[in-house]
C-alpha cells in the first residue's frame, strides 16, 4: 500500500495549519489507528473519527472542509511530528504518554 501522506495534495496541507500542541495530542498508537481508518473504514466511521479529533485538539471546521481532507492533513502532520521527535530520540507511545 502507498503512503497516505504522500498521496495527499500539498494544497490540502496548506489549508490546515495545526499548532504544535494540536500535533502533540496523539502518539504512535493513534497514528496507526488513524491510518487504518483512512485506508479501510466507511464514511460514517471517518466522520465520527474526524469529529473526535476535532474536539480533542480544539479544531473548528472551516466552510467546505471535508472529513477526509481533515483526517489526511492531520495524519500527515502527526506523522511528521512523531518522526521529528524520533530523530531526537523521543518516542510518544500514545495519547497518554506525556513526555
Amino acid at each position: 500500500m502507498g503512503d497516505i501522506s504522500s498521496t495527499t495534495r500539498a494544497t490540502t496541507h496548506e489549508r490546515f495549519a495545526f499548532t504544535p500542541q494540536q500535533a502533540e495530542a496523539y502518539g504512535i498508537h493513534e497514528l496507526h489507528v488513524l491510518e487504518d481508518v483512512l485506508r479501510q473504514s466507511t464514511q460514517d466511521v471517518k466522520a465520527q473519527v474526524a469529529l473526535r479529533i476535532r474536539q480533542k485538539i480544539g479544531w473548528q471546521a472551516q466552510p467546505g472542509e471535508t472529513d477526509i481532507a481533515f483526517l489526511e492533513a492531520y495524519y500527515a502532520t502527526l506523522r511528521r511530528r512523531l518522526e521529528q521527535r524520533m530523530i531526537l530520540g523521543e518516542r510518544k507511545t500514545d495519547k497518554f504518554d506525556v513526555r
